[in-house]
């Protein structure tokens, strides 16, 4: 099993969070008891989480430590029209990624060059 890559948090009513974690288990059991504690960083997830209860967690994609941030930009940039994401619209280019079009662009030619995992794996 792969330890760092792009991973999915989905409620029951639909609504999700994209992240990336070069540890994603470890991650995972982060934002759970962020949650349960009600405590989490991203008030979108915090409320999502007292209107629906236990997420599913989902590995999306495996990703190299380097280009964790690439490759998360590019799910983040894919699912942006998407009224069910729960990232926050205005990314700190700081962090390393940003929605302005030259990184739409990079993360789209990214896109294609990045290793898939074919299986995903949930956990509750």
């Amino acid at each position: 099993m792969y330890r760092s890559g792009i991973y999915k948090i989905e409620f029951s009513d639909g609504k999700f969070y994209i992240g990336e974690s070069r540890n994603i288990d470890s991650r995972w059991f982060s934002h759970r008891e962020d949650m349960r504690a009600g405590k989490h960083i991203n008030k979108l997830v915090a409320d999502a989480y007292r209107e629906c209860g236990e997420p599913v967690f989902s590995r999306l994609e495996q990703a190299c430590v380097d280009d964790l941030k690439k490759v998360e930009s590019k799910w983040v940039t894919a699912n942006r029209v998407n009224p069910l994401l729960l990232n926050y619209p205005h990314i700190n280019s700081k962090n390393g990624w940003d929605y302005h079009q030259q990184n739409i662009e990079e993360a789209s030619r990214f896109a294609k060059t990045s290793c898939k995992i074919k299986d995903k794996h949930k956990y509750t």
